[in-house]
C-alpha cells in the first residue's frame, strides 16, 4: 500500500493570511505571474473589506478551499490561466461595487453584496466583458 499524501481539505487562517499579504503584494509590483487561485480569493477578501467594511464571513477554512476551486475553474477556463487578466477583472468588480456602495449609502438604500460565488461565476464575468466591449465600441 502506498502512502499518499492527502490534500488538505481547508485553507486555514495563517495559510489565508499569507495569501492576503501575497496578493497585496502582487498589487503593488502590479506582477500577477505567480499568483494561485488562492490569491485570488485572497484579493476578492480584500476587496469585500475594502467596499462594505466587514470581512466575508462566508469564506470560513473550508469555504476558502471551495472559492479557489471556483476560482481556479474560472482561471482556467475564462482566462486562459492568465492570472493577471484575473486581476483585471476582480479588480472591476470591486471598483464598479465601491461606486454602488457609496451611492446605496448616500441614499439610504439597502442592498446586497458580492459574495464569492458571485465573484467566481459567469453573471459578473459577462458584465466585466460587455463592460470592455462598450468602451471598445466608444473608440
Amino acid at each position: 500500500m502506498e502512502n499518499k499524501r492527502q490534500r488538505a481539505k481547508t485553507i486555514s487562517d495563517s495559510v489565508f493570511g499569507r495569501r492576503e499579504q501575497e496578493a497585496r503584494a502582487f498589487v503593488e509590483a502590479g506582477d500577477w505571474s505567480r499568483a494561485t487561485p488562492a490569491h485570488v480569493v485572497a484579493l476578492y477578501a480584500i476587496g469585500h473589506l475594502n467596499v462594505y467594511g466587514v470581512e466575508p464571513g462566508e469564506l470560513t477554512p473550508p469555504m476558502r478551499l471551495a472559492a479557489a476551486g471556483a476560482a481556479a475553474r474560472m482561471l482556467k477556463n475564462d482566462f486562459g490561466g492568465d492570472a493577471g487578466k484575473m486581476h483585471a477583472f476582480v479588480r472591476w468588480t470591486w471598483e464598479r461595487e465601491l461606486e454602488r456602495e457609496q451611492w446605496r449609502r448616500d441614499n439610504g438604500r439597502e442592498g446586497g453584496r458580492i459574495s464569492w460565488r458571485l465573484q467566481f461565476s459567469r453573471a459578473i464575468w459577462t458584465d466585466w466583458r460587455l463592460d470592455l466591449a462598450r468602451k471598445s465600441s466608444r473608440r
